[in-house]
């Protein structure tokens, strides 16, 4: 089993560590940006993605202009990236290179039109989030669906972020009301009350979430929740690496706050 890290934060410490370390660790600006399992990065700004190590070494590019700006990016199996073009209902899975992997998946060919949100489920399975329909879809890599479940919970429901964790839960995060986790068939399991977080993942039993303008904890065997001590008004999104935290700032950087850990 793999094994779970227990950080520990020392909240004074880790303030002032970030908000003397100025210097951004990749020095390109990105909409949004991911990480895969050893570490690496994955930026993307417009139509373009662009892949570093963990040194902040740039590696590979990706870029179809032609499909329109990317909306979303998967690299929880760096064999297989998803990449998500909304605009244009189109899949394409890469490889780690950032090669096409085959043919692109359109979904509008197969009357998925209204799709906005889209995770990869292991490495042959992909969730799809249906905003119109309120509709979790879970599909091949052939369009074909496996099952679907109709997100009836409030009306207002609209999710902006999507993940699977180890090939047996799918998060569904809403910033108004909370975290929605589904097994990996996609049926309905519980809602966790976190309102006004923005951004989140998932170790174990804890959810990392950012609550306005901090990191915080949440357990979800002991059902207790703990303060990061990371607080930054500017931040917006972070991802969790083997030493720490890599943080983005609302200017679209990237820095990264080194952690101990047990």
């Amino acid at each position: 089993m793999k094994r779970f890290f227990v950080f520990i934060l020392i909240n004074v410490a880790l303030v002032v560590s970030y908000a003397q370390e100025r210097h951004p660790f990749i020095n390109s600006v990105c909409d949004y940006f991911t990480t895969d399992i050893h570490d690496n990065l994955y930026l993307w700004a417009d139509a373009s993605l662009n892949k570093y190590d963990n040194t902040g070494k740039f590696l590979y590019q990706h870029s179809n202009p032609s499909l329109g700006d990317i909306s979303n990016v998967d690299a929880s199996f760096p064999s297989k990236t998803m990449v998500f073009y909304q605009s244009a209902g189109i899949i394409q899975l890469l490889d780690d290179k950032l090669a096409p992997l085959g043919n692109s998946i359109n979904l509008f060919e197969h009357n998925l039109n209204t799709i906005t949100l889209a995770a990869m489920i292991g490495t042959h399975k992909i969730a799809l989030y249906d905003d119109s329909n309120h509709n979790l879809y879970i599909i091949d890599l052939y369009a074909n669906i496996l099952s679907t479940t109709h997100c009836s919970f409030d009306e207002d429901f609209s999710p902006c972020q999507m993940q699977s964790f180890y090939e047996e839960t799918i998060m569904m995060l809403d910033t108004s009301q909370g975290i929605y986790t589904f097994d990996i068939l996609g049926t309905f399991k519980s809602k966790i009350s976190l309102p006004e977080t923005r951004a989140f993942t998932k170790i174990g039993n804890e959810i990392i979430f950012l609550k306005e303008s901090e990191i915080n904890y949440y357990n979800q065997k002991h059902l207790d929740l703990k303060k990061s001590g990371i607080i930054n008004p500017n931040l917006k999104n972070f991802r969790l690496g083997t030493d720490g935290y890599y943080l983005q700032e609302n200017d679209g950087k990237i820095y990264k706050l080194n952690v101990k850990r047990e």
